[in-house]
């Protein structure tokens, strides 16, 4: 078991915040009704997260695992938005989708 995952029950990571352009295409991709609902809902997260709302809190609001909110938070400071969005190696639907998005000019 990853005991680093539990460390961050106690109280919200600092989130590297987000750039205003960064902050603008994460919010369409949350509102894209032609968004892949997984990718929708890590935007939602992401956007809880920057404004510093607690991972707990996060999880209950959009209905997510815990430890997937940690990951994307995880994966947001390893390798930015793509990596919190798409993951760290996305499907080929994701990969499709993300050519067509408006995240592809970032």
């Amino acid at each position: 078991m990853n005991t680093r995952l539990h460390s961050y029950r106690s109280g919200t990571p600092a989130l590297a915040r987000l750039s205003e352009e960064q902050r603008v295409l994460v919010e369409q991709v949350s509102h894209s009704p032609c968004a892949i609902m997984s990718i929708r809902r890590r935007a939602h997260a992401l956007l809880l997260l920057d404004e510093g709302t607690d991972i707990s809190d996060v999880s209950k609001r959009i209905a997510m695992d815990h430890r997937t909110v940690v990951s994307i938070l995880l994966r947001h400071r390893r390798g930015g938005i793509y990596a919190a969005l798409l993951g760290l190696k996305p499907s080929l639907q994701k990969r499709f989708w993300l050519a067509l998005s408006p995240m592809h000019a970032a």
